[in-house]
């Protein structure tokens, strides 16, 4: 059983790797669920949402520096001073999403996010590309838009890419490249300050919220899948990139209210 174990967790940690290399998001909507899953086969004691949201930030945190490493070695034109901005902004709002998840059911929010997504993914889909958008868009409008993700972030597990870069998208004329590249940039800051509150209330209450035995498989495979992601995100047409992710912002909508 303990081998099925690592091997669920290996092919998870590959597969939300690879999406959240490819698509700029954290991993989380994907991490959740089969985590979820998983502690519940195996019969994991304590809350197991709670745990495979904390869990899922541990995981994120460590495949999204590969990730967001690759992107900015592929992609010169990124400003290290929004990135700065995106993730110090993105760390206040995970701080804030963790006492949320924490204290409240997230239910309501998860299926706010769900419409945002789809919205999001029929808008991409058809709209046109207006320029790269560096000159025109202010620094704090992202730091804006991180803050919100970032509370999405710890309160659902998740890298709040999902959040960042509909957002992003709706309000600024950055490319579809360009934002992927911020929010792979901003999921570290995200995820650590969103995993350093799980870590305090799990020592400060006596829970363990934070699963090491499946947090180290993950992690392994997940730094695999996100490099690959990374990478294969630069090689697409755009065009296919919008229809790809539009694709993918629809899907994990439908599932985020429905679920």
């Amino acid at each position: 059983m303990e081998i099925l174990f690592i091997l669920l967790c290996l092919l998870t940690g590959f597969i939300s790797g690879a999406c959240a290399g490819f698509f700029g998001v954290g991993g989380g909507v994907i991490n959740v669920p089969f985590l979820i899953v998983i502690f519940y086969l195996f019969r994991e004691p304590g809350d197991l949402i709670k745990k495979s949201i904390a869990t899922s930030l541990a995981i994120i945190f460590i495949a999204s520096l590969s990730s967001s490493y690759t992107h900015f070695k592929s992609n010169k034109n990124l400003l290290l001073k929004n990135l700065f901005i995106i993730g110090c902004a993105g760390g206040i709002g995970a701080i804030l999403g963790a006492h949320i998840a924490i204290s409240i059911k997230s239910i309501y929010l998860q299926k706010a996010l769900g419409v945002l997504e789809i919205i999001a993914s029929l808008y991409i889909l058809l709209q046109q590309e207006k320029g790269n958008g560096q000159k025109e868009t202010k620094p704090l409008l992202l730091g804006i838009f991180a803050f919100l993700a970032g509370i999405f972030s710890a309160t659902l597990g998740i890298g709040g890419g999902i959040v960042f870069i509909p957002l992003t998208k709706l309000f600024t004329n950055y490319t579809l490249t360009h934002i992927i590249g911020y929010s792979s940039g901003m999921i570290p800051f995200v995820s650590l300050f969103g995993l350093s509150q799980y870590l305090w209330f799990e020592f400060s209450r006596g829970q363990e919220l934070i699963s090491i035995h499946a947090v180290i498989p993950m992690a392994i495979t997940s730094i695999i899948g996100a490099r690959l992601g990374a990478k294969w995100v630069y090689l697409l047409n755009k065009q296919k990139l919008k229809i790809f992710y539009s694709f993918f912002l629809f899907t994990i909508g439908g599932i985020l209210i429905y679920r």
